[in-house]
């Protein structure tokens, strides 16, 4: 399917979305470092235009580089995985300036987001759908996280692995996914829909020795990449990132904390609830895995997306920290195939997760209405989660096709 995008309007679409990014950057990078300091809770001014906060952690995770130091050990504390961790030491580089570090940054992560308006446009292309689904990208919440934060990386390499799979090269989504996988964990779900796609026949191309050369090239490259990690920086690249992240308790605005908030007013015990809730959401986060290797049929390329949405939004509702980045992750690739009312809810993500952060974060993360705006955003990931779920189930993709046995006399 194609839709009558040309490739020059596409460029045109990237371009545009480049030169926005950049413009919301420098509006950032001038702006006074404190913005309404007076009257919030952290009395340091919020984060409206820019995070400095963010970009400055980022910046201390490459001192490693700037101390040809080793990643990963007691020197160089790490909570990334280690391709993230590479790109954030980029820029340190060219400067040991905390200050110029942020303008490095930020013209990296606008080259991102040019790049992924490009690439979104060229699938939904594909799909015959209209570029106006791109505007959702040029929404607050999406528009600050892409900047401001380095999601937007793993963003442009699962839509990578997309337009791949739209050009039926299996070989090269996955060496994508992996790819970003290394960034954030996230991508790295969505092998086991990509293997699926693979067993049942989808998207397969036809077998000639280039693709194998280049399908052999591509596991070749992530075997040496991870090789070349592990001798960098040892084990500790893969497991100190995964332990940090199990030690953390609930954060302000997750489920976990909202549900203790709400039943605090029931007279429920913190504690106790706190420790079950923990369990409970560890075991729904990956479930969806289980039902999808059960139940799940990968045939083409939108079922694809629809069974890597099955996976991502079970993880971020029931994630013990509060990630309003996830906004990138969500809506670049929920646009590639929502309906109406899927789309009407992105936007509402897209819009409140800025309310929720960085402007009720930074007024205070305690106060009711920073809890009401998470719930409602929990909601609509719910939501999205039941009616990805729905649809899978109307199209055939989350359940086995069994011939049902005619009536008696029917």
């Amino acid at each position: 399917m194609t839709s009558a995008a040309t490739p020059a309007q596409l460029r045109r679409w990237g371009v545009a979305a480049f030169l926005i990014a950049v413009a919301v950057s420098l509006a950032g990078l001038l702006s006074p470092p404190k913005l309404f300091a007076n009257g919030n809770f952290f009395d340091s001014g919020l984060r409206l235009l820019r995070d400095e906060r963010e970009v400055r952690v980022y910046f201390d995770r490459g001192q490693w580089l700037a101390d040809r130091g080793r990643p990963y050990s007691q020197e160089y504390f790490q909570e990334y995985p280690p391709a993230g961790v590479l790109f954030l030491a980029l820029p340190r580089l060219f400067t040991a300036d905390a200050a110029v570090y942020q303008f490095i940054f930020a013209a990296l992560t606008s080259v991102l987001f040019g790049l992924l308006f490009w690439i979104t446009g060229k699938i939904l292309a594909f799909f015959g759908r209209p570029l106006k689904y791109l505007w959702l990208l040029l929404l607050p919440g999406v528009l600050y996280f892409s900047i401001w934060r380095f999601d937007v990386l793993p963003a442009v390499l699962v839509a990578a692995a997309i337009l791949a799979l739209t050009e039926k090269r299996l070989g090269r989504a996955g060496l994508w996914l992996a790819l970003g996988g290394l960034v954030k964990f996230y991508p790295a779900f969505f092998l086991l829909p990509l293997l699926m796609l693979a067993a049942s026949g989808g998207a397969r191309p036809e077998p000639t020795p280039g693709r194998r050369d280049a399908v052999r090239a591509a596991a070749a490259a992530v075997i040496v990449g991870l090789g070349g990690v592990l001798w960098l920086a040892g084990p500790e690249a893969f497991l100190s990132p995964v332990l940090f992240h199990l030690g953390r308790g609930f954060e302000i605005g997750s489920l976990g904390d909202v549900m203790i908030w709400l039943a605090g007013f029931a007279g429920g015990g913190s504690v106790w609830l706190a420790v079950i809730l923990a369990a409970v959401f560890a075991a729904l986060q990956f479930a969806a895995f289980i039902l999808l290797l059960i139940y799940g049929r990968v045939a083409d390329t939108g079922s694809f997306i629809r069974a890597c949405l099955f996976l991502l939004l079970p993880f971020m509702l029931f994630n013990r920290f509060i990630s309003p980045q996830w906004v990138v992750w969500l809506v670049p690739l929920a646009i590639l195939v929502s309906d109406r009312r899927e789309t009407a809810v992105l936007g509402l993500l897209g819009a409140a997760v800025y309310l929720q952060f960085p402007v009720l974060f930074g007024l205070d993360p305690f106060a009711w209405h920073y809890k009401v705006v998470s719930a409602l955003l929990l909601a609509g990931i719910a939501w999205l989660a039941w009616h990805n779920a729905a649809v899978m189930r109307r199209d055939g993709h989350l359940r086995r096709n069994t011939p049902k046995t005619p009536a008696p006399g029917g």
